[in-house]
């Protein structure tokens, strides 16, 4: 795969671990995974899930965390009217904008999961098997958060 086949996102996780200034072996220790991920993301062959992505926004600093985030469907206007509505500066009608976002996110969100859980079974290897479920256990968790995110702003006072 030539340098210009490889996917921006995939260029851009290269770019932040070197920006780091660490291995794929500490990168992949930084984000609970293999290094092998790692080299697959970078090469372009896998792509990270969105929790993943979430992790990678932690790590990254300003403005590249936004990057990461947008690619895990997290946009900051959405952040901003979250924010500004736990500090009581937002109306009803953002905050309606923002839950049907996260309802957006969190039904694209559980069908990846039911996608990849539906692929790992036609995986020729088990360390391919291994890394899928991985990835749907992450969506698995991102899912969960949403839902708590949701349930917490449909019932704030």
């Amino acid at each position: 795969m030539g340098a210009t086949s490889i996917p921006a996102w995939s260029r851009s996780i290269k770019a932040l671990r070197k920006s780091l200034q660490v291995s794929q072996s500490d990168f992949a220790a930084m984000l609970n995974i293999s290094a092998m991920t790692v080299s697959r993301w970078e090469s372009g062959k896998v792509a990270p899930s969105s929790a993943h992505y979430l992790g990678m926004g932690r790590i990254a600093r300003e403005p590249r965390r936004w990057y990461f985030w947008n690619l895990a469907g997290i946009r900051r206007e959405d952040f901003r009217e979250i924010v500004a509505g736990e500090t009581g500066h937002t109306s009803d009608g953002h905050i309606a904008r923002v839950i049907a976002a996260l309802e957006t996110q969190a039904r694209l969100c559980e069908m990846h999961t039911t996608k990849l859980l539906a692929t790992i079974r036609d995986l020729p290897t088990s360390t391919l098997k291994r890394d899928y479920l991985a990835m749907s256990r992450a969506r698995t968790q991102c899912l969960d958060a949403l839902r708590k995110q949701i349930g917490a702003l449909k019932h704030r006072p």
